[in-house]
């Protein structure tokens, strides 16, 4: 259960983000003095500073190499251009991809590579990437599949790798999930639509004449300034302290309870804040694009050699035997008309 802040509550430092951290190491790059190590963090008594750099690793962490690393690992590629009409989006119809150099057989555990062409609804090629593609490789009969590696060439080109895991036959199939405008979509959302989810908060209390109230409001997660500000500014609401989470929880002010006769609270509902243009993209996700349905056939061919091995060394046996057979036949005919003769 939340436990009511109240009035006299500290307010607590909002969360750093890396952002922030890095706008306040250039900040603190261009001034004389040297960071305050805070206490919770001191290794030492006797340091009393310590560089940006490891301040940065203390708050986080993480190094700022480490750092540079993810970042460039998440890092997603945008349009390079205003999306005005849906028809300039990626298109699942006219995306195409191709298996590269094709061969008649492999070996199990090669490499196989397939090429992601895509185009959007005019059928003309994409000059960015950013499009969320899953590429699988699959056989039916036996219901085994992989996923691939999927790499954004940022041309509107995509390289996929597959590692051959099985013996047998198997086929490639490629889906696109989200297009590079889809997933702007909903990226912009997700950053500034924090109120999409709502909780509901009910309040219970005496009311007059022996009688007992009950309201309920609108509650959300205070974690950042968008969509709260619907709710209300100012002395609009109450603040609990989730005790298991820390997190802080805001719900609108009921009209005729104090904060303190909230009794629980539940799941509410979402909000749809999609345009209709966005809502047009998000009907174009999860589809199957086409491509070279041609059957990749895998070998294990060490096994083959081994077997074909063992095969010939099994008919030279059998041909030694026969020829010591006909040997043994011939030496006892001669036996037997050197005796016939006597």
């Amino acid at each position: 259960m939340w436990s009511y802040m109240g009035n006299e509550r500290k307010k607590r430092p909002p969360p750093s983000f890396l952002s922030q951290h890095h706008a306040e190491r250039h900040n603190s790059s261009n001034s004389s003095s040297s960071a305050t190590i805070n206490s919770e963090v001191s290794v030492t008594n006797n340091s009393q500073s310590q560089s940006p750099i490891s301040s940065f690793y203390f708050e986080f962490g993480i190094s700022l190499d480490d750092y540079s690393r993810l970042q460039q690992a998440v890092y997603w590629a945008e349009p390079d251009r205003s999306i005005t009409n849906v028809s300039m989006s990626t298109s699942p119809a006219h995306t195409t991809f191709i298996i590269e150099n094709l061969k008649d057989s492999y070996q199990i555990g090669e490499e196989l590579f397939v090429l992601v062409h895509a185009k959007d609804f005019n059928n003309k090629s994409k000059s960015y990437g950013g499009d969320f593609f899953q590429a699988k490789l699959f056989w039916s009969k036996t219901k085994a599949s992989v996923f691939g590696e999927v790499v954004d060439l940022l041309n509107g080109s995509y390289s996929v790798r597959f590692l051959l895991p099985w013996v047998g036959e198997a086929q490639v199939a490629v889906r696109l999930i989200h297009s590079s405008e889809a997933v702007q979509v909903l990226k912009r959302h997700r950053d500034t639509d924090s109120d999409r989810v709502y909780f509901n908060g009910y309040y219970e209390g005496p009311g007059p004449n022996k009688t007992r109230l009950s309201e309920t409001v609108k509650c959300n997660v205070k974690w950042d300034k968008n969509g709260l500000e619907s709710m209300g500014t100012g002395d609009c609401c109450c603040e609990y302290n989730d005790p298991r989470t820390r997190e802080t929880w805001r719900c609108q002010r009921p009209k005729s309870l104090p904060c303190s006769a909230l009794v629980y609270h539940s799941m509410g509902g979402y909000r749809n804040l999609l345009t209709n243009e966005e809502k047009k993209l998000m009907t174009q996700t999860n589809k199957d694009i086409n491509g070279d349905k041609s059957i990749i056939k895998i070998y294990n061919h060490q096994n083959e050699t081994t077997g074909m091995l063992v095969n010939n060394l099994t008919k030279n046996s059998t041909d030694m035997q026969i020829s010591w057979k006909m040997c043994c036949s011939k030496k006892e005919e001669l036996i037997f008309r050197h005796c016939k003769s006597k």
